[in-house]
């Protein structure tokens, strides 16, 4: 988990020490971003691929300092 920590304050994710992010852990992350936004009305707010497969997006409610991280890892081709 430090690594991922790590990956994501150098893709110029703020990490706080309150539970401003919360991970949630996602096979198919434009999916699960389109269900936010377009169903709940979330803002996106970052969209980025740290490296090692590893894609993150962060999203939030209008007006909220909290936000959820979705966070999918590319399956390696069979």
């Amino acid at each position: 988990m430090i690594v991922l920590f790590d990956k994501m304050a150098d893709a110029g994710v703020a990490i706080g020490a309150a539970a401003g992010h919360v991970p949630v852990p996602v096979t198919d992350i434009d999916e699960a971003k389109a269900f936010y936004v377009d169903e709940l009305g979330f803002e996106e707010e970052a969209d980025m691929e740290p490296g090692d497969g590893v894609r993150l997006v962060r999203l939030a409610p209008r007006g909220s300092c909290e936000s959820l991280l979705l966070v999918a890892r590319e399956r390696p081709a069979r």
